[in-house]
């Protein structure tokens, strides 16, 4: 299952994950219920739906809380891999234990979790 923001490289690679294992391929856009998603949001996640569909995905669609949501989707549909984004949410965030991808890995039980890199970098913290 991929956790779409929008990013068609995530669709790509999650697709490649479940070619690989012969496993069902989900890709799931939540709408999260605490933050307004950007002005240009809903067509570029028109456009990774579209090619999740072209790959062979279910898509889902889903609003709340975003780590609570991905958890229950993937207990519910009996998840074994969640793909996912780097977060692009400000590190003062995730130092005060607001880190979705953390709670993702703290409440799922036998999932692995794959954390794909943003390839165009990181923009509130030093570059390597």
């Amino acid at each position: 299952m991929v956790d779409l923001d929008s990013n068609p490289e995530l669709v790509r690679r999650a697709a490649r994950m479940a070619r690989r294992s012969g496993g069902p391929l989900y890709v799931l856009h939540i709408e999260p219920a605490d933050e307004p998603e950007p002005d240009g949001v809903h067509q570029a996640v028109e456009a990774a739906e579209r090619l999740g569909r072209q790959l062979g995905a279910t898509v889902l669609r889903r609003a709340g809380n975003v780590a609570a949501t991905v958890v229950d989707a993937a207990d519910e549909l009996r998840i074994t891999q969640i793909v996912l984004g780097e977060s692009r949410r400000p590190r003062w965030k995730d130092l005060v234990g607001q880190s979705i991808i953390a709670r993702i890995l703290r409440e799922t039980d036998g999932v692995d979790v794959h954390i794909i890199a943003d390839r165009g970098g990181r923009t509130d913290g030093p570059q390597r």
